[in-house]
């Protein structure tokens, strides 16, 4: 725990349940620091379950379709919990809303952009979302603030070619030196991408509550 709050230098930390299986882990580590702000979860049902157990700022860390997982979501926001739903296209929007609109609730939800560096020949990064670009992500946008039952809560960008790919692998000199000369242009690439989309979202005098950026692996950058 001290070693994650010294890398992160002050920034919010959420935590990840696909890694951290343990209520009472997870509860520890949100009552040791201010530091420490809610919790991304892997499935709807996990979501619902930790709502359940009391846990509030759950963020779904994928997109989900299921009408009943939704429906549940949304039946559980009626009753006060706290879940955002990811999105990264108009389809997850119109279908997140259709389902709102039978619960009478409004939804919050996420928008996930591409945080993979592209350069001729190769792709570094993983396939999260097809959005890169902000003009992409603007017709989305506009979706969710024409909606009443839909309403846009945070945005996130995951560069796991950072956080998650190894540059110290023994007897593998050369790749260690091409993945590390990788990362430092994909840094610079990733931190003005997540602006660029941060400034599209305050042309529409929008505020986000957060911003999700980052891994174990990339915490300090």
């Amino acid at each position: 725990i001290l070693q994650v709050l010294t890398r992160a230098q002050g920034k919010r930390i959420r935590l990840a349940s696909k890694s951290l299986r343990s209520v009472a882990i997870l509860q520890r580590i949100l009552a040791a620091d201010n530091s420490f702000q809610g919790i991304m979860c892997y499935t709807a049902r996990e979501a619902l379950y930790l709502a359940a157990k009391g846990f509030t700022d759950l963020l779904l860390g994928y997109p989900i379709w299921n009408e009943q997982d939704i429906l549940a979501i949304a039946q559980a926001t009626s009753e006060g919990a706290s879940i955002t739903l990811m999105i990264d296209s108009i389809e997850h929007v119109e279908r997140i809303e259709t389902l709102a609109q039978r619960q009478g609730v409004s939804l919050p939800v996420c928008l996930e952009i591409d945080m993979s560096l592209n350069i001729p020949g190769l792709h570094f990064g993983v396939w999260r979302s097809p959005l890169r670009t902000p003009e992409q992500a603007r017709p989305l946008i506009e979706r969710i603030l024409a909606s009443s039952s839909v309403r846009l809560d945070g945005l996130m960008g995951y560069e796991a070619q950072i956080a998650g790919v190894g540059d110290n692998i023994p007897g593998q000199k050369m790749k260690n030196t091409l993945v590390r000369v990788l990362k430092r242009r994909s840094r610079q690439d990733v931190a003005e991408r997540r602006a660029a989309f941060g400034a599209l979202v305050k042309t529409y005098g929008e505020t986000l509550r957060f911003v999700n950026g980052g891994g174990t692996g990339s915490i300090a950058t």
